[in-house]
């Protein structure tokens, strides 16, 4: 029995013991990191992965982000900020930012990006492509405003942009690449 077990391998209560431990070992991971970014005075930490295929090419992106404290709206500071005052907390109350929860696929001529945008109609959406560079922006009831970095550049105009029970599905055309003389 020697050696990490397979996923598959794994039965009921066994199998929901081995998430337990890698949920914890995920939050270890997580604590670490904040408290490095801690001593380097940040107030958290981004994380990006990309997945590559078989052949090397890259058909998906993930990250996340975690903060810890309070910032001062407007800029980063070196740590803990003081608490915002009555102005500050009724503004964002009343229509904070969000961050998005992204994802980015390669489907071979195309990538389809999805991203969960609870709340935002179709009128309050905003899509903005510059080459390899996704900008969302939402407003209305629910914020958004991001930029997501694509593994590829990509056409001005997206082939299909779909909102739809809050997921937001863009299917995006790869600019094709000058042939080599």
């Amino acid at each position: 029995m020697g050696g990490p077990r397979k996923p598959g391998d794994l039965k009921g209560l066994e199998a929901l013991g081995e998430i337990g431990r890698r949920l914890g070992g995920l939050a270890d991971q997580v604590r670490d990191a904040l408290e490095e970014a801690e001593k380097a005075g940040d107030s958290g930490f981004e994380r990006q992965t990309e997945f590559t295929s078989e052949d090397g090419k890259v058909s998906g992106v993930a990250g996340f982000r975690v903060r810890s404290g309070i910032a001062p709206r407007g800029g980063e500071s070196g740590g803990l900020a003081s608490a915002p005052g009555p102005a500050q907390r009724a503004e964002a109350a009343a229509a904070p930012e969000r961050t998005l929860d992204v994802e980015v696929h390669d489907l071979g001529q195309t990538l389809l990006v999805s991203a969960d945008m609870p709340g935002v109609g179709e009128a309050d959406l905003s899509v903005a492509i510059d080459g390899s560079v996704l900008a969302l922006k939402a407003t209305g009831a629910r914020r958004y405003d991001t930029e997501i970095a694509l593994p590829v550049a990509v056409e001005v105009e997206p082939q299909r942009v779909g909102l739809k029970n809050g997921i937001l599905e863009i299917v995006l055309f790869k600019r094709e690449e000058p042939a080599d003389d």
